[in-house]
């Protein structure tokens, strides 16, 4: 037994950790940010929607997705400097990704809090641009240890909170329901589930509705269905609505569970997340519950982004893991095994540390020195003349008026561009119209717009809307992409006026007839 002035000193050493952590996942995704190896999906599409409702746009917290959670989130972009406020979001994304650590060592010792710092997707979510997600991690340690203290109405409060975050993870908050009637708490359980239920249906009617107005613009420019998200396509061979995708779930299981084993990848993103904690999550599966709809949700995709470990998809089902994990330990602790509960330990320390040097990016991995992780190498940490020219010819010749369109390349994204109303992923907007739904009036409309400028960087890699060609040190190994995008950069030189052309770095503006 510790006594209280050793508990008391543990608790300080984990605070220290948790900081210790903090400071080195903040610090990497600022510096990855200030030297342009951030992209437009996601951190140029979520910035660009914060400083886009600090400015009123209230209406893009319910754009693509369904997050309230933006609102509060954009606060920073109204008191600060754009840049000043992308990187105060960033750094709390890491100190939210730290909380964990304190709670997880308290509850079941430092194995515990160690391996989940050591986890790979912790550090995706710190690293991989910039997304709400990343706070279904605390919340979810929140509600199983308040749950697991006994305290049943805390817990109410991260299983609501998670339902703000994007429309998913309100299936999440149904599943804390079910989590609390496995432990008969029936009123609250039943609560939680109607809860989550209601607000994911909610907010799919009103995507649906965003989605009909876009279509009415022009019908061209999403799939026929427009019972569902756009982004709900990938589910679509389920069925077109939730009713008929829940069917499909339950009354042809072989149908999906087939699918599944068929996919190599989706069995090694499972291996990866359970073998990350030595599958000892599968000895407690209870706290997994929660873990099922974002599970699911990557599992039935047929988007590969959605179950590929180096996003953000991973974020619904750490938390869980890390608890189930924690449990695990608690249940060899208590077999009495002929092993020391130290050794124990130092092997699961030791699993962990193999584990994160294979997988995670941080400067242990490997993925640190491979070339053509352009994203995550040592390379994305670092600023050289041409960063600085890049900065300097954007202040130059993109104005700073936050009605003037922008369609940047991808992996070309900074606070200069992401501070108006509309960033575009080139080439949309350039030479066809983009449209946006926008709530106006009580009612949703399609916005139409053309980027009044166009920016490339072509040492950076290459990209058309979300396809990013496949980059190795400064070479697109892509050839279809790389022929796309030179004949595209040659068309722009014809359809537009070149207002600098240096080293690689292009800026491009509209003809006014």
């Amino acid at each position: 037994m510790m006594t209280v002035t050793q508990f008391k000193r543990e608790d300080r050493l984990a605070a220290i950790f948790a900081l210790g952590l903090a400071t080195v996942l903040g610090g990497m995704a600022i510096r990855r940010y200030s030297s342009w190896h951030a992209g437009y999906f996601d951190l140029g599409i979520y910035f660009n929607h914060l400083s886009a409702i600090a400015g009123g746009h209230w209406d893009r917290a319910f754009s693509g997705h369904f997050h309230p959670i933006l609102l509060p989130l954009a606060l920073p972009f109204t008191i600060l400097p754009a840049d000043m406020a992308a990187r105060v979001l960033l750094a709390l994304q890491a100190v939210a990704l730290a909380l964990p650590i304190p709670a997880l060592r308290r509850a079941f010792g430092w194995s515990a809090a160690i391996a989940y710092a050591l986890h790979f997707a912790v550090w995706y979510n710190g690293l991989f641009e910039y997304h709400p997600d990343h706070l279904a991690i605390p919340l979810a340690v929140w509600f199983l240890l308040a749950v697991r203290a006994g305290r049943f109405g805390e817990a109410l409060v991260p299983a609501l909170l998670t339902a703000l975050i994007k429309e998913p993870f309100a299936l999440q908050t149904a599943a804390c329901g079910i989590y609390l009637l496995t432990l008969r708490q029936w009123r609250l359980g039943f609560l939680l589930v109607a809860a989550g239920s209601a607000y994911f249906m909610g907010a799919w009617a009103v995507l649906s509705a965003s989605q009909w107005a876009w279509h009415a613009a022009d019908p061209s420019v999403l799939a026929p269905n427009l019972s569902i998200p756009a982004y709900a396509a990938a589910y679509s061979r389920l069925g077109n609505s939730p009713g008929q995708m829940l069917f499909s779930l339950i009354f042809h299981p072989l149908d999906w569970i087939g699918d599944i084993l068929r996919e190599r990848p989706k069995i090694l993103y499972l291996a990866f997340l359970f073998g990350s904690f030595g599958f000892l999550p599968l000895l407690r599966p209870r706290p997994l519950l929660l873990a099922v709809p974002p599970l699911a949700l990557s599992l039935l995709s047929s988007n590969p982004h959605y179950y590929h470990w180096e996003y953000h998809y991973t974020a619904g089902v750490v938390g869980p893991l890390a608890v189930a994990f924690g449990e695990g330990l608690d249940l060899l602790r208590r077999l009495r095994l002929r092993i020391s509960p130290t050794l124990l330990g130092a092997t699961v320390a030791a699993g962990a540390l193999i584990a994160h040097v294979v997988l995670a990016p941080s400067p242990l991995g490997q993925v640190f020195r491979r070339s053509d992780m352009w994203t995550f190498n040592a390379t994305a940490y670092g600023r050289g003349e041409h960063e600085d020219r890049l900065d300097r010819l954007i202040e130059e010749f993109v104005p700073d008026n936050p009605d003037i369109a922008v369609s940047s390349q991808s992996m070309v994204t900074g606070s200069r561009l992401f501070r108006r109303t509309y960033l575009i992923p080139f080439p949309a907007g350039v030479f066809e119209p983009y449209r946006r739904p926008v709530f106006d009036h009580g009612r949703w409309r399609s916005d139409t717009v053309m980027a009044d400028i166009v920016v490339l960087d072509l040492k950076r890699p290459w990209s058309s809307d979300d396809q990013v060609c496949q980059w190795k040190v400064t070479t697109c190994e892509d050839g279809e992409v790389s022929k796309w995008f030179l004949l595209t950069q040659e068309r722009l030189r014809t359809e537009m006026d070149v207002l600098c052309d240096q080293d690689g770095i292009m800026i491009f503006q509209r003809r006014r007839s």
